[in-house]
């Protein structure tokens, strides 16, 4: 499945394929822009099919009404939301359009690349663990979000290294069912997982 979200100020592609043999996949995923800041976040429930579907969105709807909270007040508010299902990893990021700041934060093996133009990769490392109403601190990064950079962010479906810049382009780029598929499959890991990938660059 291919979605496409053209916003002021970037312009956003995101990409899943469920696991084999399941009907929903198990991750989720937010993009939201307000007038001074853009958010991306992708939960990933515990598992696969209906019960990690069932986490990671309720993880997005927290997200949804939490956009004028500090980053870490929303990473706690998913935390709380998880008790009594399955727990989900999280990593969300908040860019700030006008100074080009950017907040990261993440617990689990959500992976978050930034592409430069001259080939090097910001890669913020999120925490250990996951999400499931357990009192936990949370870890925010800040940085200058590069000029003219792509960023990648991805559930463990996926496994992308330095070598992988030209396909996270070539997949941006794809309007075609069939052609995505093939490179998300490419780019899959070896064990069979639900997959998502968001990608965005400036526009």
């Amino acid at each position: 499945m291919i979605e496409a979200y053209p916003f002021a100020n970037f312009i956003i592609n995101a990409f899943q394929k469920s696991k084999k043999g399941k009907e929903c996949n198990g991750d989720s995923f937010l993009i939201d822009e307000t007038d001074d800041a853009f958010f991306c976040a992708v939960a990933d429930g515990l598992g696969s099919g209906g019960y990690a579907r069932k986490a990671s969105q309720m993880a997005v709807e927290v997200i949804e009404r939490s956009l004028d909270q500090p980053l870490d007040e929303i990473m706690r508010r998913v935390n709380d939301s998880q008790q009594g299902l399955r727990g989900v990893v999280l990593s969300i990021f908040r860019l700030d359009t006008k100074t080009r700041m950017m907040e990261f934060c993440g617990v689990g093996n959500i992976s978050f690349n930034i592409y430069k133009p001259n080939g090097e990769i910001v890669h913020p490392l999120p925490k250990q663990g996951y999400l499931s109403g357990r009192v936990m601190d949370f870890r925010i990064q800040s940085f200058l979000y590069p000029d003219d950079a792509w960023f990648a962010i991805y559930s463990d479906g996926i496994y992308l290294n330095s070598k992988h810049a030209p396909t996270i382009k070539r997949l941006f780029y794809s309007s075609n069912e069939k052609e995505a598929e093939m490179i998300m499959e490419s780019i899959s890991t070896r064990f069979v997982d639900d997959m998502t990938v968001v990608i965005g660059k400036p526009s």
